[in-house]
């Protein structure tokens, strides 16, 4: 008898025995989960490459609650422009904003289910393809000119909720013209730029948004052209055939710009090739950089709004640059579009206002 109660006092109970198998499992699925993070990070910056093949733990464990019915997959989005189109194709950029007053009707709906939510977003561009910003430009002002993507134009916020409008608003003193356009990097910036230098003056201001993943946008690297491929797959849209402008420097160190398709259907074996080495792409960003701030006599900072603190493009660029990182602000900066938009919303874009008004009189 005592033998068998001494039996039992040393089992564990099923309890704590499911306790215990949950926390090892808890444990490892965390420490995967950071060293897959780890590694994705150290290829990103050490290649300059983010496998889109791989993926985490946390997705893993996220897919499989989804198939058990424990979860949900994330919401369809879509979105209507009204009237129709929003975007052309150019000859210089590849695809531009058609200038005139639209309704974006952004859309979102559970995968099980037929109904769609819809948002409405006012977006307004100008006769020059800039965004309206709240006044008519006048001659005898000085500019401020914001160079950017859909970030810096506000993709998913209405035209008074843009930092360009805020900034606007606190300096009336000066013009503020927002040249944005949904998929743009630093090479687009540069044939902006190309285009006003004429144009531009001492008095005036530009405004160079960038962010680390605008690095492969600069090059068209294949991660780049594979997300077209997919976003128009999602869409289960044919590719529309437009071009895509490319920044290279030859042996002679001079800086050129190509267009070249973006259809992955054309160029499969360069879709389904590795980007090139980060080193390469961050010192065409680099180059692009100095080439937009030299081109004209005006101030030109640059905003830093998404990436690494430590990036050497950053660190190396020459002109003052206005951080505007997640860490910058000491509390969370990243609301979006009430889920209908991926975009950061307008709480993101007032703080953004702040530190350039802060910065800029």
């Amino acid at each position: 008898m005592a033998s068998k109660m001494s039996d039992q006092a040393r089992s564990p109970s099923r309890g704590v025995v499911i306790a215990a198998i949950l926390i090892t499992v808890s444990a490892m699925v965390i420490l995967v989960e950071l060293f897959s993070s780890e590694l994705l990070m150290f290829r990103y910056r050490h290649s300059g490459v983010l496998d889109d093949g791989a993926i985490s733990s946390f997705v893993l464990v996220k897919k499989a609650a989804a198939k058990l019915g424990w979860g949900s997959e994330p919401n369809l989005l879509d979105m209507e422009c009204i009237p129709s189109p929003c975007l052309k194709k150019d000859p210089t950029f590849g695809w531009s904003a058609v200038p005139g007053a639209f309704t974006v009707i952004l859309k979102r709906r559970k995968r099980d289910d037929s109904d769609w939510e819809t948002l409405p977003v006012k977006v307004t561009m100008n006769s020059d393809e800039s965004r309206w910003t709240g006044m008519p430009a006048q001659s005898e002002k000085p500019t401020i000119y914001i160079l950017g993507d859909s970030f810096a134009l506000g993709s998913g916020v209405n035209d008074e909720q843009t930092f360009a409008y805020h900034l606007q608003m606190a300096n009336p003193q000066y013009n503020v013209k927002l040249f944005a356009v949904g998929g743009y990097g630093l090479v687009h910036s540069y044939l902006r730029i190309e285009q006003l230098k004429s144009q531009v003056t001492e008095r005036d201001i530009v405004i160079i948004c960038y962010a680390d993943f605008y690095d492969v946008r600069n090059v068209a690297a294949p991660s780049r052209l594979r997300d077209i491929e997919n976003w128009y797959k999602k869409r289960n849209l044919p590719n529309d055939g437009s071009k895509i402008p490319v920044a290279s420097i030859g042996n002679d160190e001079r800086l050129s710009i190509n267009l070249v398709s973006q259809d992955c259907q054309e160029r499969r074996s360069y879709c389904d090739s590795k980007d090139p080495p980060l080193s390469e792409t961050r010192a065409i960003s680099l180059r692009l950089i100095h080439e937009i701030a030299g081109a004209t006599p005006a101030k030109a900072y640059l905003l830093h709004f998404d990436g690494a603190k430590d990036n050497p493009v950053v660190q190396d660029c020459g002109i003052e640059v206005i951080s505007a990182l997640q860490d910058d602000f000491g509390y969370f900066l990243r609301d979006d579009i009430v889920g209908f938009d991926p975009h950061p919303g307008p709480y993101w874009h007032y703080a953004i206002s702040r530190k350039l008004i802060s910065r800029i009189h």
